[in-house]
């Protein structure tokens, strides 16, 4: 295969190494002292020219060598200086005899894929008597082939294979099981990644890996995962056009970006076996009417479901005992955020989520219509982004309770013309950052606890 006019092997290196010990013959040794090829350690096969101590050279390959390996052939010519072919090794053991004379050597290592040339690479050698040239080239090789089906892939240390890339021109997909005798097992990281033609997928039993970014901005619509994945790598399936998702029960994580800004997904199917649901894994899925979290989930990351604009309710389970920061945020129809009874981090009052004592109110659905909200008096601290972006509120009161406001908490509350402070917060609990439009810290501490309203920026005390 050629990249950039450059012809690319397999994975290991392959080195020549010329030697003259001052009596023109030549030897090609491929002897079990050396590794044969291994496209995964990076092992190389060595090919020398040394005296063997009679007048006619041998041309031999050790016995049990194979120069095969899966679907891949690999060819060695040697030609004289005369440019007559001495002779070609292939597949097991070969032998021949023959005069040598003093010249130009040349090599060439040919690997044919199914049949078909794959690649090919040539290098000469001038042996000179009475000499011994330090000849040692190195032939880097890339870790992927390319077969006539479209799929690039690698080899990977127990036998099985990687798909790396894909350059056919199918937008219906069918992943096989097995390339030549080689399993496939993995799709790699960005594997269909940006693959303008590709709508559907199906992916074998054998396959137990998705990796990052392997579907990511693609028109994919439809996508059959098997039980045999267990893992499915970062922003897997961002930006593509899936409507639906079964998500395998061998799965137990849902990682960050996973489904970012799929916005034609209307359902997910999260399986009982996933504990987590990473950052951002759901961000911007628009059309996402519902989703049921499944009581095996311990984390929801930050930013999870931020943006799902379809979203009205969403039902935390007794097991999540970690949301991130504005895991919910701009979802802006969510009316009610329930915390089942026996959570023990968190709860929930009349849609509005809070630490397990309530004395930490630490997300307001942004789509709750009230116009007026009261802060219970249980809660001392207002969260980070608590109230971000309710543009409904008009009022809010604040109990004497309450000794800090987080950073960003009123942020973006356009609507909110009456604060009411029934008690002083301290000038370290109050953040620079809470974000009320407008000087109402500044008025705040310059008047103390009262109801405070706006006009444009300006808060006056009443």
């Amino acid at each position: 295969m050629k990249k950039n006019n450059k012809i690319i092997f397999p994975s290991a290196s392959l080195r020549l190494c010329v030697i003259n010990l001052g009596v023109i013959f030549a030897l090609i040794l491929l002897s079990g002292c050396f590794a044969p090829l291994d496209y995964n350690n990076g092992t190389t096969l060595s090919i020398r020219f040394v005296d063997n101590g009679s007048s006619r050279a041998t041309v031999w390959a050790d016995r049990g060598f194979v120069l095969s390996e899966g679907v891949l052939v690999h060819h060695i010519t040697l030609r004289g200086p005369s440019g007559t072919q001495i002779r070609t090794l292939e597949d097991g053991a070969d032998y021949t005899s023959f005069d040598v004379i003093p010249g130009l050597y040349t090599i060439t290592v040919q690997t044919t894929l199914l049949g078909e040339l794959y690649a090919q690479q040539t290098q000469t050698v001038d042996v000179k008597p009475g000499q011994n040239p330090p000849v040692a080239i190195e032939l880097e090789q890339a870790g992927v082939i390319y077969s006539s089906a479209g799929f690039v892939f690698s080899n990977n240390p127990n036998g099985s294979i990687t798909i790396t890339d894909y350059n056919g021109s199918e937008s219906i997909v069918n992943i096989p099981a097995t390339i030549g005798s080689q399993w496939v097992t993995a799709i790699g990281d960005n594997a269909f990644n940006s693959n303008p033609t590709i709508t559907s997928v199906s992916i074998p039993g054998s396959v137990t890996s998705i990796g990052d970014s392997a579907f990511r901005n693609t028109g994919l619509t439809n996508i059959i995962i098997p039980n045999s994945v267990t893992s499915i790598g970062n922003y897997a399936f961002q930006n593509t056009g899936l409507t639906s998702i079964n998500i395998p029960n061998s799965v137990t994580s849902i990682v960050d970006g996973a489904f970012w800004q799929c916005f034609t997904l209307t359902s997910i199917i999260i399986p009982n076996h996933v504990t987590s649901i990473g950052d951002y894994a759901f961000y911007n899925c628009e059309n996402l009417i519902s989703v049921i979290i499944p009581s095996s989930v311990t984390s929801i990351g930050q930013e999870a479901f931020r943006a799902c604009i379809s979203l009205t309710s969403i039902n935390i389970p007794n097991s999540v005992t970690s949301i991130g920061d504005r895991a919910f945020s701009y979802c802006y129809n969510l009316i009610s955020i329930e915390v089942s009874p026996g959570n023990t981090a968190y709860s929930s009052l009349d849609g509005v989520l809070y630490n397990k004592n309530h004395n930490t109110l630490i997300q307001y659905p942004i789509g709750k219509t009230d116009s007026t909200f009261i802060i219970p008096n249980s809660v001392t601290s207002i969260g980070d982004y608590a109230f971000y972006f309710c543009t409904n509120l008009i009022s809010v009161i604040i109990p004497s309770s309450v000794t800090s406001i987080g950073d960003s908490a009123f942020q973006d509350c356009i609507s909110l013309t009456s604060v009411t402070f029934e008690g002083n917060i301290p000038a370290a609990g109050f953040s620079i950052y809470a974000s009320f439009q407008g000087d109402l810290r500044d008025k705040y501490f310059a008047g103390g606890p009262g109801t405070y309203t706006r006009v444009g920026n300006t808060w006056t005390k009443e």
